[in-house]
């Protein structure tokens, strides 16, 4: 059987995670598969990269989860020949923990501020893992790309204007996948592919708004729109009645900076002055807790340089009738990996250090990882082997992080 890859990026991307997974699984080196393989251990190297042998960039595209970046830390240290007790014990402030958290892919640290020392760079600095300058800037790009703080990214207004939307919650966790898919529609949306509606969708509590608010604050969203944001809570799912289409537009004329004393009153009249402020503007409009296709579409600009991005626990499914570049992402609860991470940050380090990580488990699976605290209450609160329960050290699963209706 012949090693050599297909030439199609997929083929190089799943030869790499195969790589990835058999050195960890077999305990082999690089060396020891490249001389098994009949190849040269520069091409076993270029393959677990990502990339065709002399190919000098993208070494590391394909490293675009948390689990995907872990499993290759895990597979170069087990090529190091050596434990992470011994990576641990031979770089600064990193504990074998840390790493294992790290390898697993429940967690990546953010770039530090100040002169906090950056304990990720100083794993990948160590020189029993024989990482280059290049590789180690190229990691780096990596993580802070799944960190939300890429160097690379485009350089937000000053003095972005947020309106009404919420501020972002600080606990935000997670969701990965889903603001990759965030930024692929915008790139679409800027390429001109007529992508003006995404609407999230699923069941009370799994994240939404949360997701909605955060990627609207990120560096990408403001970028693009220089001209700010607009936001509505359209009270779909509330104990209030729904707010209606008029007084959403309203709202969002006023919003605009127009005179209350001058929005029209009658319904058409009030939709074209609202399409009229938006023409020619490039903004971005949230529609959070929607109800219904009908309470939508009055609000759904005409500008193409305007993009919607909706919440709902409908699937709005009569959108794309009406609207063709509607894209629907359905969210689910929480992964495994994110719902732990995010209880070990709401729980704090002191009782998350002595936390099983089966025990951090069974926590977030009690709670359904959801991570909204009027849903996500823990089922059970049986004691375990190891000391008391963590629901007896937090009086629920979350409070609203990276969930809201």
């Amino acid at each position: 059987m012949n090693p050599e890859p297909r030439r199609s990026g997929n083929a190089i991307a799943k030869l790499s995670s195969w790589l990835a997974v058999h050195l960890s699984d077999s305990g082999q080196t690089v060396a020891e598969v490249a001389d098994e393989l009949g190849v040269s251990e520069g091409t076993v190297r270029s393959w677990l990269s990502g990339h065709r042998p002399g190919d000098e960039g993208g070494g590391f595209a394909h490293l675009d989860t948390p689990a995907k970046f872990g499993a290759w830390l895990r597979a170069r240290i087990a090529d190091s020949g050596c434990s992470v007790r011994q990576i641990a014990e031979t770089t600064e402030n990193v504990s074998r923990v840390t790493i294992y958290y790290w390898i697993r892919g429940e967690y990546l640290p953010k770039p530090p501020t100040g002169d906090a020392p950056d304990r990720f760079d100083q794993l990948l600095s160590n020189p029993r893992l024989g990482l280059s300058l290049r590789e180690r800037v190229e990691l780096d790009e990596v993580r802070r790309r799944l960190t939300g703080t890429s160097l690379s990214a485009e350089k937000p207004v000053a003095d972005w204007a947020s309106r009404a939307l919420p501020a972002d919650d600080q606990a935000f966790t997670g969701r990965n996948q889903e603001l990759r898919r965030l930024d692929r529609l915008l790139r679409e949306h800027r390429r001109g592919r007529s992508v003006v509606v995404a609407a999230l969708t699923g069941i009370g509590g799994v994240g939404k708004t949360a997701l909605a608010v955060h990627w609207a604050r990120s560096r990408a969203a403001k970028a693009r729109f220089v001209d700010g944001c607009l936001y509505v809570n359209l009270n779909g799912y509330a104990d209030l009645p729904p707010t209606d289409p008029h007084q959403a537009l309203a709202g969002l004329l006023e919003q605009l900076g127009v005179d209350p004393k001058t929005v029209p009153d009658d319904p058409d009249a009030l939709a074209a002055r609202y399409q009229e402020a938006l023409r020619g503007t490039r903004m971005l409009i949230v529609l959070d807790n929607a109800h219904a296709d009908p309470q939508i579409r009055p609000l759904i600009p005409t500008e193409p340089n305007c993009l919607v991005l909706i919440t709902s626990r409908s699937r709005l499914e009569g959108l794309r009738a009406t609207h063709h570049g509607t894209v629907h992402l359905p969210l689910d609860t929480l992964p495994g990996a994110e719902a732990a991470s995010l209880l070990r940050g709401l729980l704090g380090r002191p009782t998350a250090k002595d936390a099983e990580a089966d025990e951090i488990a069974a926590f977030a699976d009690a709670c359904g990882r959801l991570p909204s605290p009027s849903t996500s209450r823990p089922r059970t609160t049986e004691p375990t082997t190891h000391g008391p329960p963590l629901s007896a050290t937090t009086p629920a699963c979350s409070p609203k992080t990276a969930s809201a209706a």
